[in-house]
């Protein structure tokens, strides 16, 4: 999946706006991991990013398909209607992305810090090989300077079993 498609898709389905680049960048994400493709996301301060989605988005705005607003990302006329092409054409690919989206959403991932502790505990969890205990991933987190209790990392674990992509922790 080309990221600027993906990005114009996730606005869509979030009915036209989603607040902000970090909730943006961890349902790409987890999307990736749902469908197993890579758009180049490495550890970052929060959490797993991809520089390449983030210069999608950028393009993005820049062929006025998308808005940023005091952080809130919004799709225009013209993005609707690359989204309408892209359905068109690659309905396959498409339906795809948003019944990932869908799973995401019914896990429970309004609360973008939420997501992002997830994000960042799925990344430390994949790195392990043989999985983590959720004390291994607080202690793991510390080496990206990223401060997790053991309370945020059950709460992690619940999400990322809620997808699926957790089965024992």
């Amino acid at each position: 999946m080309i990221p600027r498609h993906l990005f114009l898709i996730m606005l869509d389905h979030a009915g036209g706006t989603i607040a902000g680049k970090t909730l943006t960048q961890k349902r790409a994400y987890f999307v990736g991991i749902l469908l197993g493709t890579d758009i180049g996301f490495s550890p970052h301060y929060y959490g797993p990013f991809s520089a390449e989605l983030d210069a999608s988005v950028g393009s993005c705005k820049a062929l006025d398909f998308a808005r940023e607003d005091v952080s809130t990302y919004s799709l225009t006329e013209d993005g609707r209607k690359v989204v309408a092409n892209l359905e068109a054409k690659e309905s396959s690919e498409v339906g795809k992305v948003r019944a990932a989206l869908d799973r995401i959403h019914q896990a429970g991932d309004d609360d973008y810090f939420r997501l992002s502790i997830a994000a960042k505990a799925l990344c430390i969890i994949r790195e392990k090989e043989g999985g983590a205990r959720p004390n291994d991933v607080v202690d793991a987190a510390r080496q990206f300077g990223w401060e997790l209790s053991s309370e945020q990392v059950d709460d992690a674990c619940a999400f990322l079993r809620k997808l699926g992509l957790l089965s024992l922790v």
